[in-house]
């Protein structure tokens, strides 16, 4: 991710904030959900909040077992309805919510077995 040269100790990936254009500030505890649905207010969901680095990382917080780094905000809410969206995450610093697929990866293999299947091959 590239830094900001302004703040180099801080790169894009862990900037992300919600910025109110009337109070010219950053505000690290709203997520990106609530933040876009007010964008008539003058909020902006950008990755230019330098006061958020690091200090805000979002997951999906069970009170029983922690964070759970690699579910979205909407899945959150649906699936763990116990569960905050919590700035709080720490832990899910250094996990990446998206990895990426090895090449090859089993669902090709998957599709083709099911074509397979039903075209009686």
């Amino acid at each position: 991710a590239a830094s900001n040269t302004h703040h180099p100790e801080c790169d894009r990936e862990h900037s992300w904030g919600c910025f109110d254009t009337e109070a010219h500030a950053c505000d690290c505890s709203i997520s990106q959900v609530p933040c876009s649905q007010n964008m008539t207010g003058g909020l902006t969901w950008t990755h230019q909040c330098w006061s958020c680095c690091h200090h805000s990382v979002w997951g999906c917080y069970l009170p029983t077992s922690g964070c759970l780094c690699q579910v979205a905000e909407g899945a959150c809410a649906r699936d763990f309805p116990e569960a905050t969206w919590s700035h709080k995450c720490h832990e899910c610093l250094l996990v990446d919510p998206e990895p990426d697929e090895p090449a090859g990866d089993d669902k090709t293999t998957l599709v083709v077995a099911i074509i397979g299947a039903v075209l009686g091959g």
